[in-house]
Parts: C-alpha cells; structure tokens; sequence
C-alpha cells in the first residue's frame, strides 16, 4: 500500500524521475535515516502525505505565475525526497467571501436614498436631503433652511411636491 502511494505521488511530482524501485529504495532510506538534522519518519504515516504536498506545491507554483513573481525550477525528485520538503509550508491566499458592505454615506431623510446635502438643525445635528428632495425643496422654497423645519413636517412638504418620494418611516441616528 505505501509503494503504490507513493507511485502516485512520483507521477504527479514535476519532470522526469528515476524508476519506481530505485526511487523507493530511496525513500525509505531518507524517511528511516536522520540527514541534515531532518528527524526519522515513519514511513507508512509519510506516504499519505506525499501526494497532497506535491499537489500543495504545485497550486504554490501556479499562484506564483499568475502574480508574475520569480518561480525557480522545482527540485529533482530524489532532492525532494532527501530534504524531506513534504514539510515545507507552502504559502498560498485564501479567498474569503466578500460580504457586501453597506455604504457609509448619510441617508436623505425622506427617500433614504444617498445624500451629499445638508443643514443644521436646532441641536446643531445635520438633517440631510438627496439630490432630488433638495430641487424639490429649492423649486418650492429656495434657500430657506430646510435644517429648522421638524423631520415630519419636512417629510410631509417634500412627498407632498408629488416628486417621486415615497414617505420613509425611520429615525435618523446620528
């Protein structure tokens, strides 16, 4: 069961590899044998993770090609193997959902649609129109302060214009 895991994780690796047997014969030997301060590895518990490495390593490369950074040319099999790099953390972004964000824009208090304008009220707060209330307001009452009128009353004046306003029911919080 490990040599046939371990085939399949020979022929996913990149380029060309010595045979099976002779490849094999290496593993066990570097799996078994402490190099380079690499500890020893149970080699029935190692080959399960050949295979995902390599695949890890291989999605690794692809990112690395998309974002136009320097990919160097993979290690030959045995080196690989010898280095034991099935360890190796290969650092690839994870896409999050993007959540659709709220704007942050101020609301009209009419239509609750975006609003740019406003006046100041009597608690010096800002009382904000939309593009289409505040001609309504200007056709109607020109400059006036369109901030010291109370919400409903404002409300009431603007979708009574019969402009395209529906009457919204919230509080502004600010």
């Amino acid at each position: 069961m490990t040599k046939k895991l371990f085939d399949q994780a020979r022929q996913l690796y990149f380029g060309t590899k010595r045979g099976l047997d002779v490849e094999y014969a290496n593993f066990i030997y570097h799996s078994t044998h402490p190099v380079k301060g690499n500890p020893k590895y149970n080699v029935n518990k190692v080959a399960p993770l050949l295979a995902p490495a390599i695949e890890l390593q291989i999605a690794q490369r692809e990112y690395q090609r998309k974002i136009t950074e320097f990919v160097p040319s993979p290690k030959n099999f045995q080196t690989w193997i010898n280095n034991h790099c099935w360890t190796e953390v290969c650092l690839i972004p994870v896409k999050k959902k993007v959540e659709k964000v709220e704007s942050r824009m101020p609301r009209c208090v009419v239509d609750g649609t975006e609003a740019r304008d406003y006046k100041l009220n009597n608690q010096n707060k800002p009382v904000f129109l939309c593009s289409k209330c505040k001609q309504a307001w200007r056709d109607n009452y020109g400059d006036e302060n369109w901030g010291r009128i109370p919400l409903d009353e404002l409300k009431r004046i603007l979708t009574d214009t019969k402009l395209s306003v529906g009457e919204v029911e919230r509080d502004l919080k600010f």
